[in-house]
């Protein structure tokens, strides 16, 4: 079949686990022999503006991708109300480029990823007469731990249930597409979807593609690692629901046990001011390392390196880069939310410690550097974990979701 991927994140922009997906099931489905494309907002909403070294159109990995520009918005990083006026504004460019695809005569599915580019994807599909098949990868609602206290929110809420339940024309998707058993939940509950019609499929990395060339490894141990104690990592948008606050509350204890440890905080956001000034508070200024934002190798170099890598969500849909940290063979520690939760086996894959319980990521956290042949053991088999389940099993379990 031909499938068009609609979405604003695509490499090579990076940032969140929607990206990183994306990077890996369309692939997997135009290696499995379906026509792939992919239809991208050429603005990193995220990070700096519009990608102005990436081609409007290109094949990537045998994904055929075409970037839509909007004008007269500014560089990024955007906010609420303008990716509330970027879903509106995405909807004409997104049908033309994809009515102005050849006709062909495979059956096709319009799949959209998140609410933002939910509009277009449908408008899309119903101008194709295609399937429409949406993709939810989190929600307002479990962002913000159910506070939907102004009209932002609200705005993004409705959006998100709109996608799932149906637009002004009556449009609803063919299915709805999730990561795991407690974001079907959510997007049953929450959003109000049809139970039936929400099907999940654990997200896959490519379990080869974050195992560090060893010089790779070595550069990062060089760089980031101290010589004289432990290296922890955790990586990701630096946003209150991730729960970073947590790990830097328990780095004194932590370090108690552990003099020489440092932490790693791989990724940006708007929660990077508020984390800095606790880290003042709490006295670990002089164990972190803030990198920003990385790309993959640089990021797989880091993860491979790490003696613990560290989720610690209070909200998490899925959690991509524990998947990640695991094919590089470190050692995991999550927490107990949505579905970090579904993504280790305690005490087998890695660890799980409470939601936002400073004690108990110190104690587990401490234990671990405490115990190198435990650690190694639970790397180990995290890596067996992520090399069981592949891209291409995930791209066939979407693609079985899709209409025929």
């Amino acid at each position: 079949m031909r499938v068009l991927h609609v979405t604003r994140e695509y490499p090579p922009v990076l940032h969140g686990g929607l990206g990183h997906l994306l990077a890996d099931l369309a692939p997997a489905q135009a290696a499995a022999g379906h026509q792939v494309g992919a239809v991208v907002l050429g603005h990193d909403v995220t990070g700096g503006g519009r990608l102005r070294e990436a081609p409007p159109r290109e094949v990537r990995d045998d994904v055929r991708v075409q970037r839509v520009l909007l004008a007269g918005v500014p560089d990024g990083p955007w906010d609420g109300q303008q990716l509330l006026d970027a879903a509106d504004a995405l909807v004409a460019p997104v049908v033309a480029a994809i009515t102005a695809l050849p006709p062909t005569d495979e059956a096709v599915v319009v799949h959209s990823h998140d609410w933002v580019t939910a509009a277009a994807g449908a408008a899309a599909a119903e101008a194709l007469g295609a399937a429409w098949v949406h993709s939810v990868h989190a929600t307002e609602f479990g962002r913000r731990s159910g506070r939907l206290d102004s009209d932002l929110p609200r705005a993004v809420h409705r959006a998100e249930r709109a996608a799932v339940q149906a637009f002004s024309t009556d449009r609803r998707p063919d299915a709805v597409v999730v990561w795991s058993e407690a974001m079907r939940t959510e997007v049953v509950g929450v959003l109000g979807a049809e139970p039936a019609r929400v099907h999940v499929v654990p997200a896959a990395v490519d379990a080869a593609r974050w195992v560090a060339p060893p010089a790779d490894a070595e550069r990062a141990r060089g760089l980031w690692a101290s010589h004289d104690g432990p290296l922890l990592v955790a990586a990701g948008r630096l946003e209150w629901e991730k729960g970073l606050c947590t790990v830097l509350r328990a780095l004194p204890a932590i370090a108690r046990r552990h003099p020489g440890v440092r932490l790693v905080l791989a990724g940006d956001g708007s929660y990077r001011p508020i984390l800095e000034a606790l880290a003042v508070q709490v006295g670990v200024v002089d164990r972190l390392t803030w990198t920003g934002w990385l790309a993959p190798e640089p990021l797989r170099a880091l993860l491979s390196v790490a003696d613990a890598v560290l989720v610690t969500s209070r909200y998490e849909p899925f959690g991509l880069v524990t998947r990640q940290a695991q094919a590089a063979g470190a050692p995991v520690v999550v927490t107990d939310v949505g579905g970090l939760a579904e993504s280790v086996d305690p005490g087998v894959t890695g660890l799980r410690v409470a939601s936002e319980d400073v004690d108990d990521l110190a104690a587990q956290v401490s234990g671990l550097l405490a115990d190198p042949r435990r650690a190694a053991g639970l790397g180990e088999a995290g890596r067996a974990a992520a090399r069981a389940w592949t891209p291409a099993a995930m791209a066939a379990a979407v693609s079985a979701t899709y209409p025929a």
